[in-house]
């Protein structure tokens, strides 16, 4: 049996109950603002350290919340699946070293989350 990630227990949760289209837009609003960006603005193609953490959130989160590809969650944010991929292991790392407060963040996400579902 593989090792469990410490934080995968907040995904146990059935996934969003919003229509599949629907779903991946939801994550990136969420996202976007837990990070206080404009979700529009999340889209583009900036580096700003501020806007690439709303999209790895968002690429983090889409993968866990749905069963979209990694091809399928990037392109509502212009990434390749190979930036997805790499995305959902940096949110990883920080969340497990707590880098620069990622993990407050991350807790304030599976929070809204989950008020979603009830």
């Amino acid at each position: 049996m593989t090792a469990r990630h410490p934080y995968s227990a907040a995904f146990t949760a059935p996934v969003l109950m919003q229509p599949l289209y629907n779903r991946l837009e939801i994550i990136l609003v969420q996202c976007a603002t837990a990070c206080d960006v404009k979700p529009s603005v999340a889209k583009s193609k900036s580096r700003k350290q501020e806007l690439v953490f709303a999209r790895q959130f968002y690429c983090f989160f889409a993968r866990k919340l749905t069963k979209k590809s990694y091809e399928q969650i990037g392109a509502l944010v212009n990434l390749d699946h190979a930036s997805v991929l790499h995305a959902c292991k940096v949110i990883k790392n920080m969340v497990d070293t707590d880098y620069k407060n990622v993990r407050q963040i991350y807790q304030t996400l599976i929070n809204q989350f989950r008020n979603q579902l009830n």
